[in-house]
Parts: structure tokens; C-alpha cells; sequence
């Protein structure tokens, strides 16, 4: 080990060590007279992983439990050991971790704690979730009493929602003058009232209004790849396939009978931000399918801006 972890372990006893039946597991048990930063757990991990089980499937997991003095209370203990758990989320669920940084924790004495979170569909999800997280670190990793109570509350819009609602209007700014300048461009060229009404048909069809077009297919053309998770989905892979739930819905009607349908997206691995192109008739249909929780088939969305992840 490296001369600081060295430090950190010299009063650190190994209590149990155990392994699941596959052997792909292996838990080690720990308990410490003084507390220990999870930077050096998640080191301590690593270093065994790496001298014990080279080049094999297996995952260490260090268990650690602190007896501690009385000088500890579950209040000065938040504030030396946040940045420990903020961490430790970091590295298991990047929602939770964004979500715990959101929220505001007040004591309303020394063994309850109150747990403001935004009013949100994820906040909601997640919530209980940062609640038994909080409960099993002061309870059964530090030996405090502490009883955690979740509220949810009404928030102000943050700095980054303003940056990216700001983003949002540029980019809808940027296809209205689009829309208009090829609308320019077919009264100039489209005379003829058979071609233009040839051309909106085939225009239908592709966007998936044919008649003959699968029952689940509400937007764009049919598709049958798998679904990826949103956490995995980066900028150089192009056009993907997800599959989620609608949050917050927004229409904006444009010039010649269209409207700009914006909505957020959440697999609960990441959230971002779509928008949809249509014309005034279709929008009902879409806003009908959503409000009722319908799994939609959608092809031809467009990425705006991504709200969460790492």
C-alpha cells in the first residue's frame, strides 16, 4: 500500500471476510476507531483487486464500520463527512448523487434530520432511496441514532436550467428561421398544386401518418433496434434508439401552422431534453398520447441539451 492508505489502515481491524458461492464477489468486512474517507475505501479496493484477483472477473467490496468518540454527533458529522458521501454516490447512481446535491438537510435536533428535495418526478423516485441511504450511514456504519424525513418542495430555477432553457430557444430560434427560409424557397418553386400536394403526402408518409403505419408508431418511421441506456448515449454515436418516461411537456407554435413540441425524457439512468416538429393538426394526437402515459414509438426526435449525468 501507498504510505498514506498505510496511515489510514493502521487502526483498522478485519472483522469478516466473505465471498458469494459464483466466487465473482469478495466482501471485506472492516471496522476503524477513527473515521475513514471513502477515497481511501475505494483505494483499499482497488489495491486488492489488483494484488489478490489480476486479470479475473471478480469485484472487491470493503464493508467499513467506525466506533467512534462522543465528540461525534450526527450534526458535525455531516459536515466533515458530506464530501465522503457525495463520492460514494458519485461512483453508484449519478442520479442520486445529483439529487443529494440538490438537497438541503436541517437538523431539527440531534437525532432527526429533515431532507428537503425538489418536487420532482425523480426526486419522488429517488427520495426514499437517499432516505435508507442516509439512515444506513449514521445508523449502522458510524453507531448513531438518526432518523431521516423526506419533504419535497417547491424549487427556484437553478443556474444551469436557465442555461439550458437558454439553449433551447436558441436552437428553436435557429429552425424557425429554417422553416421560413424553406418555406420561401417552395412558394417560389412549387406552382403547380398537384406537386405540392404529391410532395405533403409522401411527406406524411414518412413521418409515420400513413394509414398502413404500425399501431404503436405515433411520430417518424418504424424501427426495431434495442433500446440503450441514456448514461451511455454520447454525441459521436449518431442517431440511437432510448426508451423513457415524458416528464415536463411544452408546445410552441411557429409561423405556417406548425408547432415545436418540447418535452424532457428520463430512463432514470439520465434525463435530456427532445423536441418534435410538427404540424398543428398532429399535435392533439401527440399530446393525447402522452398525457395518457402511452408507450410511444418515436423516430426523428431531436436531442436539445442533456440535464443530468456525469
Amino acid at each position: 500500500m501507498g504510505e498514506e492508505l498505510k496511515e489510514w489502515l493502521a487502526l483498522v481491524r478485519v472483522t469478516k471476510v466473505a465471498c458469494n458461492p459464483e466466487k465473482t464477489c469478495l466482501r471485506v468486512y472492516i471496522r476503524s476507531d477513527r473515521w475513514i474517507h471513502k477515497k481511501h475505501i475505494l483505494a483499499l479496493e482497488q489495491e486488492i483487486l489488483r494484488q489478490c484477483f489480476p486479470g479475473m472477473a471478480m469485484e472487491v467490496k470493503v464493508i467499513e464500520k467506525f466506533r467512534l468518540s462522543r465528540q461525534y454527533t450526527p450534526e458535525n458529522f455531516l459536515e466533515i463527512y458530506h464530501s465522503s458521501m457525495l463520492l460514494e454516490l458519485k461512483n453508484y447512481n449519478m442520479l442520486e448523487y445529483n439529487l443529494f446535491q440538490q438537497a438541503k438537510m436541517d437538523f431539527r435536533d440531534t437525532h432527526d434530520l429533515v431532507l428537503t428535495l425538489p418536487d420532482s418526478l425523480i426526486a419522488h423516485e429517488k427520495g426514499e432511496i437517499l432516505v435508507e441511504y442516509l439512515e444506513k450511514v449514521f445508523c449502522e456504519r458510524c453507531g448513531m441514532d438518526l432518523k431521516v424525513e423526506p419533504v419535497y418542495v417547491k424549487m427556484g430555477e437553478s443556474k444551469y436550467r436557465k442555461n439550458s432553457k437558454l439553449r433551447i430557444q436558441q436552437e428553436i430560434s435557429q429552425m424557425v428561421r429554417k422553416v421560413q427560409e424553406n418555406q420561401e424557397e417552395e412558394a417560389q418553386k412549387e406552382s403547380d398544386s398537384k406537386k405540392k400536394e404529391k410532395k405533403e403526402n409522401v411527406t406524411e408518409a414518412g413521418r409515420g401518418f400513413h394509414r398502413e403505419r404500425p399501431a404503436d408508431l405515433v411520430y417518424g418511421r418504424d424501427f426495431e433496434e434495442d433500446a440503450i441506456p441514456l448514461e451511455t448515449v454520447t454525441q459521436e454515436m449518431g442517431e440511437v434508439v432510448i426508451r423513457g418516461q415524458v416528464m415536463d411537456v411544452e408546445e410552441r407554435e411557429i409561423r405556417g401552422e406548425k408547432t415545436i413540441m418540447i418535452f424532457s425524457l428520463t430512463d432514470f439512468t439520465d434525463s435530456i431534453t427532445v423536441k418534435m416538429f410538427l404540424k398543428n393538426e398532429q399535435v392533439p394526437q401527440m399530446r393525447e398520447s402522452i398525457h395518457k402515459g402511452a408507450f410511444l414509438k418515436l423516430k426523428g426526435i431531436t436531442a436539445i441539451d442533456r440535464l443530468t449525468g456525469s
